[in-house]
């Protein structure tokens, strides 16, 4: 199952919504427009997920924006549930 949805919360409340989320590389979090991004790098995901109990990251990527008029990095990630398969989800 894939979960990717532009998430626009607080660092703090990341991991409460782990579930459905999408990162573009990087490792700052900004405003823009109003709204709050979060950009996450491998060394960030790794911090994240250590704290998710049977959680670990299998393996990363990073893959440039398909969008024509965007010149952006995006964080994709298989992460496994320790005790169960994989779980893949594109950030």
């Amino acid at each position: 199952m894939v979960l990717c949805f532009p998430l626009h919360v607080p660092e703090s409340d990341l991991l409460t919504t782990f579930s459905t989320l999408s990162f573009k590389y990087g490792d700052s979090q900004r405003e823009e427009g109003g709204r709050l991004f979060t950009d996450v790098n491998e060394v960030k995901l790794a911090t994240l997920v250590s704290t998710l109990p049977h959680i670990k990251v299998k393996r990363t990527w990073i893959t440039e924006d398909n969008r024509p008029e965007r010149n952006q990095n995006w964080l994709n990630t298989v992460l496994k549930k320790n005790n169960s398969r994989k779980l893949k989800i594109r950030c």
